[in-house]
């Protein structure tokens, strides 16, 4: 851990470790999602709050199913990757703004530590379904380097609150 994200999570106590699930099909990470009507809409948003202070205990979980709307039939390879089914999102799932309203009053103004580019996946689908990022405010502090050939849950992001939107792009 760099010297100045130890300070960070010092000096806030909590943090929130977060995930996204966003639709996807065989081959689409490694075009980067480029093929047509390879979007990427979340579908789930899973997090928890750890205490620094305590040895990184948990103190709450989060979680909400999204209900895609540009591509409302998840592919069989996002299921078998994840275990959600159009059945559960037809049933649990919720629009974009009330899932990522959720989410930002679990976050508060905690430290949020991500995968990757999960604040861009969520800028993304904002913009492009043009409605406000509930989320906008957070500013990346920290991103940890890939290593070894199963990098996929090697990275991170850390993000915190900005008190400034990002321009847009």
């Amino acid at each position: 851990m760099s010297d100045r994200f130890a300070e960070l999570v010092s000096a806030a106590g909590m943090l929130v470790v977060a995930d996204l699930e966003y639709t996807s099909w065989e081959g689409a990470l490694e075009g980067g999602w480029s093929e047509p009507g390879q979007f990427r809409e979340i579908v789930q948003i899973g997090a928890v709050r750890l205490d620094a202070g305590d040895g990184y205990a948990e103190l709450a979980d989060f979680s909400v199913l999204g209900r895609p709307t540009i591509n409302p039939e998840l592919s069989d390879y996002f299921t078998d990757l994840t275990g959600i089914t159009n059945a559960v999102i037809a049933r649990d799932g919720t629009d974009l703004a009330d899932a990522l309203g959720d989410f930002a009053v679990f976050v508060g103004e905690d430290i949020v530590l991500s995968h990757g580019h999960d604040d861009a996946v969520i800028a993304d689908e904002c913009a492009f379904k043009e409605m406000p990022d509930l989320l906008a405010g957070l500013a990346c502090l920290l991103r940890a380097r890939r290593t070894g050939k199963r990098s996929r849950r090697a990275g991170g992001r850390a993000l915190t609150r900005a008190g400034r939107r990002p321009s847009p792009t």
